[in-house]
């Protein structure tokens, strides 16, 4: 590690000495491309995935690796039949290049919103539920009064979200806040209370109708869940667990939620657990229906997730200020 410091700093005062954003841009490509294919393999497991995902060949990106093991001055990989494990330094280096390449994209980013002329960005994560209906009317809210700034949103779970937030890879996240934020440098502010988590299923589901249906009894049905390790998934299980039973086993599980009412609308014997929001004209049309069920009592607030004493770039803060009048208008409904 003493000689990756002693190199970053080194480009570091190289960058400083540029005379212009269009100078350094290609120094910053050379300089920090190896801690950026480094994290693409460490996410894909391979280095064929990762190629594809950066769109470059594997030989260009195996070498980029091999010079980034020269400078840490070890393997950071394992090169595996199941292929790319990382080592005990690569799992040390992964945290640090994640920082600085999350450093050096917020800096950018802050650097276009002040630079007159250059385009802003906002980078954000997002659960289900704000990617699905929050998000989409702020954002476009947002570009009507600030058309010259981009927003990328990565809708995902908070085991991708949280750590490019604490990173600064992404300027916040927008989930159900877990426990634990403070030890990932991370805090939250609630935007939208009390939002109310249904078990629903098709209308013709053998269990529609029934009144006051108790949980061991949706405990052995068909589940569509979310894929552990996931939080949404720890507090369903936590349910089950409390009250004895085994825990439900999936019939399907997924990634991401967003994809749950498709799944839902093919099979009648499929139970799924969703916001209510994510599925409010369904329930409303009776395409789907909420099962009652009076011990699967489920209520969420929704935050915002941000770094701990960092304030927001000035975009970003921006949006903000739309996603919080969406909120409001959900919560007066």
């Amino acid at each position: 590690m003493v000689s990756l410091s002693r190199d970053l700093q080194l480009r570091a005062t190289a960058i400083e000495r540029k005379t212009s954003p269009g100078d350094w841009g290609e120094s910053v490509d050379l300089e920090f491309r190896y801690l950026r294919d480094f994290l693409a393999v460490m996410e894909s497991g391979s280095l064929g995935d990762a190629a594809r995902r950066l769109k470059t060949s594997q030989p260009t990106l195996t070498r980029s690796v091999k010079l980034l093991e020269q400078s840490v001055g070890g393997a950071v990989f394992d090169r595996t039949p199941q292929g790319m494990r990382p080592t005990s330094l690569g799992r040390a280096l992964e945290r640090r290049a994640r920082i600085i390449l999350g450093e050096l994209g917020s800096m950018q980013r802050e650097m276009d919103d002040l630079v007159e002329g250059r385009r802003g960005r906002v980078v954000v994560g997002a659960g289900p539920v704000f990617g699905t209906v929050i998000l989409p009317r702020a954002i476009a809210r947002f570009q009507l009064k600030h058309p010259r700034i981009d927003v990328s949103v990565h809708q995902g779970q908070m085991r991708e979200t949280l750590p490019a937030v604490a990173a600064g890879e992404m300027d916040c996240a927008f989930h159900s806040a877990p426990d634990g934020l403070g030890a990932q440098d991370l805090a939250h502010r609630v935007l939208l209370r009390g939002q109310s988590v249904a078990v629903v299923a098709r209308r013709d589901h053998p269990l529609a109708g029934k009144k006051r249906i108790a949980l061991a009894e949706i405990a052995n049905q068909s589940w569509l869940l979310p894929r552990r390790p996931d939080y949404l998934r720890l507090r369903f299980d936590q349910l089950f667990q409390r009250a004895g039973l085994a825990l439900p086993a999936p019939r399907i599980e997924y990634n991401s939620i967003a994809d749950a009412p498709r799944f839902l609308r093919e099979n009648k014997l499929l139970l799924a657990f969703i916001n209510s929001l994510m599925v409010e004209d369904m329930l409303k049309s009776r395409a789907l229906v909420r099962l009652d069920v009076p011990d699967f009592r489920w209520r969420a607030d929704s935050s915002v997730i941000y770094r701990r004493g960092v304030p927001l770039p000035p975009a970003a803060a921006l949006l903000l200020d739309h996603v919080r009048a969406v909120c409001d208008e959900l919560a007066r409904r």
